[in-house]
């Protein structure tokens, strides 16, 4: 799709300030679209928007406290305005990682993971859903995990929230349909971030069994793009069949 399709386009991307959602930004600044960059400090946020360059609009918000979504969709819908042009997707990535055994996963770090990878986002398509619909066109891409289907030991708060967040995908494609919104997850093994570095390091995942944040990227703007074959509700996960040439020949994950 090219920039002029696009220059009238509005995406939200949380979790912009680094890896995956940093390298999605990109891409879809480089497009030509305005994209809402949300993340929880603002000076990672405005790098990311110089390296990116386009129409960025730098959002600071925490997605697990509740009160943030009206402002980050208020945030959209004025950039909208301002170049008359909808909000019509997201890219819920922020997430939130911590590892316990099972007898030591207490509630406050229950509560942290639904925060930020379910309620945060559901949140934010909630406030979205009007705009989103106006559109005709809406698309939604959440970010999950292979620890869904796989989890590493010490995940349980981490992979059950992300559980949670692929029934949501599930549950926008189906009311979505009438409205032409359509809703995939993406769902990648260890990719190398400060979140991975920050719970494992080398020794337990070498960074050759660890994918590059612009690999992932690259499966969630073909997602927005609607150029893969996989029916919308759909987890899809990396690596894996079907997903796009270049993800395709990467190892491990």
């Amino acid at each position: 799709m090219g920039e002029g399709e696009q220059a009238g386009r509005v995406a939200i991307v949380t979790g912009a300030s680094s890896g995956v959602g940093r390298a999605v930004a990109r891409g879809l600044l480089g497009e030509g679209r305005t994209v809402v960059l949300v993340g929880r400090r603002a000076e990672p946020l405005h790098e990311a928007a110089r390296d990116a360059g386009g129409r960025a609009v730098i959002h600071p918000a925490d997605v697990g406290d509740a009160p943030s979504a009206e402002g980050v969709v208020a945030a959209a819908t004025e950039a909208a305005e301002a170049i008359g042009g909808t909000l019509d997707a997201i890219v819920n990535n922020a997430g939130v990682a911590e590892l316990a055994p099972i007898p030591d996963v207490n509630d406050a770090m229950l509560g942290r993971a639904l925060a930020v990878n379910l309620l945060g986002p559901v949140r934010l398509l909630r406030a979205a859903w009007p705009h989103l619909v106006a559109s005709g066109r809406g698309r939604v891409v959440n970010v999950s995990s292979m620890a869904t289907a796989d989890p590493f030991p010490g995940f349980l708060a981490y992979a059950a929230s992300k559980s949670a967040l692929e029934s949501v995908t599930r549950s926008v494609a189906v009311e979505g349909a009438e409205h032409g919104i359509r809703a995939w997850t993406v769902a990648p093994g260890a990719i190398e971030t400060p979140m991975l570095r920050g719970l494992f390091d080398e020794s337990l995942v070498p960074c050759e069994a660890a994918m590059d944040p612009e690999e992932v990227a690259v499966l969630v703007l073909a997602c927005l793009r609607d150029e893969l074959a996989h029916p919308p509700g759909a987890t899809i996960r990396l690596p894996g069949p079907g997903a796009t040439p270049s993800v395709d020949r990467l190892g491990g994950g």
